[in-house]
């Protein structure tokens, strides 16, 4: 054999070696790319179904809030009710009658035209916290046309008082008109329906006219306010008569 041929046999062995490597070099890379690919599709997948799971439990969350706000919403109007049952049981109406030892000062008093009663809404219990005493303004702004003790309420300080409604039940003997002059000209002098309610302001230091209303059928003179303080019973025949000669 010539050296030519040795050298293209050579060369020829080389080039096989050589094709060899490189197709065992390529297969290699190619794959190592598929399984790259493999690895990255499913860290892909891994990854999209963890977003899935906390997006799904983020939804859950917010409706968990949506929902707990929703029942909030719609136990509020309750809480309301129970608030304002509540005040209304804190300032429940309480009829003290005119045989209650609260008013023994008073009704006891056999020169008083009228038995006075109450009622009153306030906090606590009324019927003894209640006081009803002659005023210690009596002596000042007593005068013909007030009949009878010039009462002075008062309830102790902390409590809070919402209404007073107080009734003076005129006894048989006070129904009668004493004077008669204006009867002929208003019926609004006849009987019980001459007396008027008035409340001493201690701010303006004069007597002021409560709205007075009558129950005809009891003989009952009556009128409501939002505070204790002091009260009298006017005649408003002898009053009128009073200014006239004044």
């Amino acid at each position: 054999m010539s050296d030519y041929d040795n050298e293209q046999d050579f060369t020829g062995a080389v080039i096989a070696k050589i094709k060899q490597l490189f197709e065992s070099r390529t297969a290699r890379i190619v794959m190592a790319a598929v399984l790259a690919a493999i690895v990255i599709i499913i860290l892909v997948v891994v990854m999209l179904s963890g977003g899935s799971g906390e997006e799904f439990e983020s939804s859950d969350l917010s409706q968990a809030v949506r929902d707990e706000n929703s029942a909030s919403s719609e136990t509020a109007p309750e809480s309301e009710e129970v608030t304002e049952t509540t005040d209304a049981l804190k300032y429940q109406m309480t009829k003290i009658s005119s045989d209650s030892p609260v008013f023994s000062m008073i009704n006891n008093n056999a020169v008083n035209p009228y038995k006075l009663s109450v009622e009153i809404a306030a906090e606590g219990y009324a019927e003894s916290s209640l006081t009803a005493t002659e005023s210690g303004y009596s002596a000042f702004i007593e005068n013909e046309s007030i009949q009878g003790t010039i009462v002075e309420l008062a309830y102790p300080d902390g409590l809070e008082v919402e209404k007073v409604k107080l009734m003076f039940e005129i006894k048989d003997s006070a129904i009668e008109n004493t004077l008669n002059k204006y009867t002929d000209t208003s019926d609004e002098f006849k009987g019980i329906k001459r007396f008027d309610v008035f409340m001493y302001d201690e701010e303006l230091n004069m007597q002021l006219p409560l709205e007075t209303k009558y129950d005809l059928e009891n003989n009952i003179v009556y009128a409501e306010t939002d505070r204790c303080g002091t009260y009298a019973l006017v005649d408003m025949e002898i009053l009128v008569d009073m200014l006239s000669d004044s």
